[in-house]
């Protein structure tokens, strides 16, 4: 396992939180009104989910991102949306 160093960790979570300040808006119009519809609620679900989802990547040592995490939510809440429709 590599050591990496704090001072690295800090650069790198400020560069991925710059990034999602410019641009998470348009990934969240995107995600929240193409893919599925996205009430408040949903949101929340969505949210909680990607932070469980990190939680669990992180804790496992697999490489993924919170971007990987909040797309996959976002599709799961769609994926059950629709299931729920269509079940008799």
């Amino acid at each position: 396992m590599t050591n990496v160093t704090w001072w690295s960790r800090v650069i790198a979570g400020f560069i991925a939180a710059t990034g999602f300040f410019f641009c998470g808006w348009r990934l969240t119009q995107v995600l929240g009104l193409k893919l599925t519809y996205m009430s408040n609620s949903r949101g929340l679900v969505v949210q909680l989910s990607a932070v469980v989802a990190v939680l669990v990547v992180m804790r496992v040592n697999l490489p993924a991102s919170c971007v990987h995490a909040f797309v996959g939510s976002s599709v799961g809440v769609g994926i059950a949306d629709n299931r729920k429709v269509s079940d008799p």
